[in-house]
Order: C-alpha cells, then structure tokens, then sequence
C-alpha cells in the first residue's frame, strides 16, 4: 500500500496539489462531508493510530482549500478522482511517523511556547492588531476543533518541525557540487547556424496516388472523424414557460405600491474631499477654502493630494461613513464643508454636482414587473412540471410518451460530435444553449432511460442517445485536398531536412557554413556566446537542438530544426565560453542557497523512508472504504 502512495505522489497531478495542501491549517470553514464512527483507526503507525475522525477533517481542509483556490468548481468526487484520498492519508502517515520518531526521542513542547505561538498569530487578531480570544474561538469552531485538540495539533507540529530541523540542520550543498553546476548552467556557446526553409524546397511535380493513399493510411490518427451520436432531447425553459402566463393588471399594481421603494432612484452627489489627520491643518484648509482658495490647489499644499486624489466620485447615501454623510448631503454645490471627523480622520468636503433623486412612474417600470412575475411563475410552473415528468419517468414512461403526455416538443439531432459539430465537422447551428448538454450526451449509452437533468443556467432537459457511429477514418476521396497539402509539406520537410545531413557532412571538414550557405542558396549567421536559456530564442533552435548543441565539441555539427517547425537547421559549434564561479560570488550564493535547500528535502524523504523500515504501517483500507460508503458521501 506505501509503495502505491509513494508513486502517486510522483504523479503530476498530485505534484501540483501537494503544494496548496500540505500542513494546510489555514482552510478553514467547511464542516464535515460525512459522519463515521470516531473509534475506527484508517492506519496505525507505530504506537499511533489515525482515526476516521482524524482522516475526513483532513480531507475536508485540503478539499476546502481546493475548492478556495480554484472557485468551488471541484467537487469531492472529483478531488477523490484526482488523488485526494491518497493524497491525505499519505500525509496523515508521514506526520505519524515523524510524531512516532519525535516520542521515540522524547521531544516535547511546552504549553508556555504554544500561548506564544498562538498568541502572535495575526490570524487571531483584531482591527486594532491584538489578540482576540472570540476570533480564536470562531476560527477553531469553523475548522471542527476545541481548543483542547487545536493545541494538541499544534503541539505536534511543532514537534515535528523540531525534528526536522534537526534532520536538516547545518546542511550544505558540497562546494565542488556548487561550483560545477554553476559552471553547466553558466556555460556560454557560439554557434554558426544555416537555415533550409521548407518552402524553398518544391513539392513534387506529378502527385503519385499510390503514395498519397498510403500516406493517407499511415497517418490515419489525423484523418479520423470523431465519434458521432444522434440524439433525441426534451429541453423545459422558464422563459418559455412564460410566454403563456397573463398576469392581472391589478396585480402588477399592487406589486408596485408595495414595493416603492424598489423603483425610486436615490440622489447621487459628486464629491470630492481632502483628508488629514490634525483638526488644526483641517481647520486651515476650510478657512482657505472659504476665502476663495482654489480646491485642488489647497489640497496640495496643505494636505499633499493630487487633483485625482481627492475625487471620490459619485456618492449615494449609505456609501460613506454616518458620522460625515448628514454634512455631505446637506452642502450645496460648489460650497466647501466645515471640518468633520471620522474614524479616518479629518475631512473637508465639496459637492461639485447634484442628481436629486426621483420616483420611477408606474407607467415606466410595469412591463419590468409583469416580466419579473411571468419569471417566477414560470419557475414554479417548471418545478411542478419537472416533479410531474419524474413521477412518470418513475412508472417507466419513454421519452416519447413524456412528449406526448405533456405536450412538449421532442426534438432531435442528427450525427452529432462531443465539440458541437457535425459529419463534415461544421458547428451545428441548433445544438441547443444548454450547459452539460453535450457531456450528458456522451456519458449516455443507447437504450438508457432518459433522465430529467438541470443544467447550470437553469434549464431542465431530457435526453436519450439513439444511435452511435463510432469514429473512423475519413475516406480519402473527401478530403483528398487536404492530405495532398499535407503530403506535400512533409515531403517538402523531408527534403529539407535531407539536404541539411548532405551540408552537415560538408560542414564537418570544413572550417564555416558561411561558403556552403551562398553555394545552396541560403543564409547562415554566428552568433554571440549564450547560455541555455538564451540560445534557444536568439539563435532560432528548438529544445532538441538546443540539447544536441550542448553536447557538440568546438567544430563539431549537428542538425536540428527551429521551433516554429518551418526549417531545417545545421548548426556549427564554433567556441564555448567557460564562466569562473569565483568570479560571480553573488549568483554562486543564489544558486548554493537553492541547492540547501533541494539537499534538504532529498534528506528529510530519506529519514521518511528510514522510519518506514524501522516502524510498523499498517493500512486499513476497508476503514477507508467505509468512510465514503455512508450516506451522504460522494
């Protein structure tokens, strides 16, 4: 079992999660997905069991953090298909066996240094940056904890944060190792490249079909026409469902007088302000003010604000703190304020413009209410109708029957493929604007009940896939055009690229490619020393090439490609430009510190490996199946 969770956490996939979930105490906030026995241990390492309890709040925090980084759209099927479920329980192990080691050694923090440590986190403090105890409290009852089991983790962690420290105290990444992996890196190359556009080569002058089907044949993944399936779908809209509703005149107005309020437009001010701290400076730039002083002027000089600093822009009541937005709406336009105080400070205020508010007439927004009324009753008449359509489809009704029985409109769609297009690969213009219609589709089989689905902007929809043409090969007869443009661009390639091995073989015994460029017609140019990470982009090679050339001895020739794919390259190595790491102290540091760190991570998995063999793990995985078995599990 450890043998398969070390491998998953060699998969990208799980690489990619493991930095956003590790020791994540941060996720706070969703309860827990299912309920299971406490008493039941998933794993037991050493003297250390791992609860169920212990397991599903871990899963819940690293799947929270989940869903707070990529906005809800991961589900807990899909973290569990993702590798979550390893993902967490190789966690939970690896911290029980550093625990197990760190009891073995007698570690222990005090609960003086976790007040501390709880003490100073900023997590925890209030407006004013002090530590707030209800804060605390809140934060340990959205992540599932008392305070009691919140101190006994972290107690633990920093246990284990001891012991690691201790692993990897005093490492260092051997100088000669430092030295020499500076020197690869740094190495600077100067190279002579000729390039062999494919388009100078010309295609064949008679187009041989038999060479062209088997060409067709060969490279049939890039001929294929997808898999197409018909369909036959019932789709229910609300805004269709309206159409037919009449709402009561008397009705729409007694919507309104009910709701006034809703269709009054508020008064909007233009406002702009300067803001200080000191009453005395407010008390000076009102009184300037007042004697005619420019605004914009004043609030540079005595307040340091720029013209667009002391906009605030338009204003309705509600936008600004109560203490200063009677004042505001009580000046008169063009007018500077008296100083008034707030939690921000000292302000002085100017109203340049005024939109006073007013009342939407009847008449204005009734079409709008009888709109909004229509909406509502046709989502409690589509709701109705789904209920009723599910019962039926309950008594096993077809999805022609459900057509018939409640007058809706079945309709279909001929060879359709999962990207929306049809048989000759062109968008199907009356797919329907349905969200997920398409993926239901394909996750259906022929013979299947239809079944009622929502979609995410609302519509409910019934489908039935009535035939599937699994994907083929297109013949060649209809898109003979197509492969022969295809063909002869890779004869085009080919030729280029054979006559660039004819040069490379020149090139080897003679001293430049600058004579053998003018005698085949093309160009050729050397460039200045560069490293690897420069040589790509300015010289034109394609990683492989880039690759090749760092492998070449001073006169040495290869042949490659550029990274647009259009041109053979050869390519001349002309000098290699060593780099002294004593002469680069500062990027020799930059690169040992990465390298610490990398030689600390290699020992901190090795003392992991190392308490495997020395502690007993043992996995119970029919504990781990129960858990997603309950009700309520995904």
């Amino acid at each position: 079992m450890l043998d398969k969770l070390r491998k998953g956490t060699g998969s990208w996939i799980v690489k990619v999660f493991l930095g956003l979930l590790v020791l994540s105490f941060a996720a706070w906030g969703i309860g827990d997905i299912f309920r299971i026995s406490p008493d039941t241990a998933i794993a037991k390492v050493g003297d250390i069991a791992i609860s169920q309890e212990q397991f599903t709040r871990a899963f819940n925090r690293e799947l929270n953090e989940l869903q707070r980084r990529f906005g809800g759209s991961i589900d807990a099927a899909q973290a569990r298909q993702l590798g979550l479920v390893q993902q967490t329980l190789n966690d939970l192990v690896t911290q029980a066996l550093y625990d197990q080691a760190a009891n073995d050694l007698g570690l222990l923090v005090g609960i003086e240094t976790i007040r501390q440590e709880i003490a100073a986190n900023r997590a925890f403090f209030d407006d004013l940056g002090r530590f707030d105890n209800f804060r605390f409290q809140q934060a340990l009852r959205q992540a599932g904890f008392s305070e009691d089991g919140y101190v006994a983790q972290r107690r633990n962690q920093l246990a284990r944060q001891q012991l690691i420290e201790a692993v990897t105290a005093g490492v260092q990444a051997p100088q000669a190792l430092v030295e020499a992996i500076y020197r690869h890196q740094r190495q600077r190359r100067e190279v002579e490249v000729m390039r062999l556009p494919y388009s100078a080569f010309p295609v064949p002058a008679e187009v041989d079909e038999a060479a062209l089907e088997n060409y067709h044949q060969q490279r049939s993944t890039r001929y294929m026409a997808p898999e197409l399936r018909s369909l036959s779908y019932i789709a229910l809209r609300p805004a269709e469902l309206a159409k037919g509703i009449v709402v009561d005149p008397a009705e729409v107005r007694a919507f309104y007088d009910a709701r006034l309020v809703e269709f009054s437009v508020p008064e909007l001010r233009e406002v702009e302000q300067i803001l200080v701290q000191e009453q005395t400076i407010a008390q000076s730039i009102a009184e300037r003010l007042s004697e005619g002083g420019d605004f914009y002027a004043v609030a540079q000089e005595l307040a340091k604000q720029k013209e667009a600093d002391v906009k605030l822009g338009q204003i309705r009541r509600g936008d600004l703190p109560a203490e200063v937005e009677d004042t505001v709406f009580a000046l008169a336009a063009g007018l500077p304020s008296k100083p008034v105080q707030s939690p921000f400070g000292w302000h002085v205020f100017r109203v340049t413009s005024i939109d006073p508010g007013r009342q939407r007439g009847f008449e204005e927004v009734k079409q709008e209410i009888e709109s909004e009324l229509k909406a509502e009753r046709a989502t409690d008449a589509l709701y109705e109708l789904s209920n009723k359509i599910e019962d039926a489809l309950a008594g096993g009704a077809s999805l022609d029957e459900i057509a018939g029985d409640f007058e809706l409109k079945l309709q279909r769609l001929v060879a359709v493929s999962a990207s929306g297009k049809d048989v000759k690969d062109e968008p199907i213009a009356e797919l329907p604007d349905i969200e997920g219609f398409l993926r239901t589709a394909f996750e259906s089989q022929p013979g299947e009940q239809a079944n009622l689905h929502e979609s995410d902007n609302g519509v409910f929809y019934l489908l039935r896939v009535d035939e599937i043409k699994p994907a083929s090969l297109r013949p060649l007869v209809e898109i003979r055009e197509r492969v022969l443009v295809d063909w002869q661009a890779d004869h085009r390639q080919q030729a280029a690229e054979e006559k660039a091995k004819q040069i490379a073989e020149r090139a080897r015994t003679e001293d430049g490619l600058g004579d053998l460029a003018r005698l085949n017609g093309f160009q050729s140019e050397t460039t200045e020393p560069l490293s690897r990470t420069e040589i790509g982009a300015k010289a034109g090679l394609d990683r492989r090439t880039v690759e090749a050339v760092f492998a070449l001895k001073p006169g040495e020739v290869t042949v490659g490609a550029n990274p647009a794919g259009d041109s053979a390259l050869v390519v001349k190595l002309k000098g290699v430009k060593e780099t002294d790491p004593g002469s680069e102290p500062q990027g020799v540091e930059e690169l040992r510190q990465g390298l610490n760190g990398s030689v600390a991570g290699d020992l901190v998995n090795q003392f992991r490996r190392a308490l495997e063999h020395s502690h007993s793990v043992e996995i119970n995985q029919r504990a781990i199946d129960s858990i997603f078995s309950q009700p309520g599990a995904p």
